[in-house]
């Protein structure tokens, strides 16, 4: 019965994760300038499986599991959208440590760009 139901969210979070893909190119056809919006990041298949178990855990109710995922899939990602997800999932989870270093990611996520001049 546990693997049927855990089958079930993994079921669940690819056809999420699928018509979210789908969804996408309609979206930027429809957008008025293109050119000038910032492109969406691409996230390697190590990064994204790191995103689906945080998710799952949430679901499951382990934020602490979760949290240890997104801060993962933020420090490989150097992603700053994905740092603050940590951030709160960890301070959700009572994970002061994790939260402090999700934090720190964060704020070095979003200097990194500004110091490349590309915001």
């Amino acid at each position: 019965m546990p693997f049927s139901r855990l089958s079930s969210v993994v079921s669940t979070s690819l056809l999420v994760l699928v018509l979210a893909a789908a969804a996408l190119p309609a979206r930027a056809q429809n957008a008025p300038d293109a050119e000038s919006a910032t492109p969406a990041p691409t996230y390697s298949p190590e990064v994204m499986y790191r995103v689906l178990v945080g998710e799952i855990a949430l679901q499951r109710g382990e934020p602490a599991l979760a949290a240890r995922a997104y801060y993962e899939a933020a420090r490989d990602a150097q992603d700053p959208t994905l740092a603050r997800r940590a951030t709160e999932i960890a301070l959700f989870a009572h994970q002061r440590g994790l939260a402090m270093d999700a934090a720190q990611l964060w704020k070095s996520s979003i200097r990194a760009p500004i110091a490349r001049g590309k915001w």
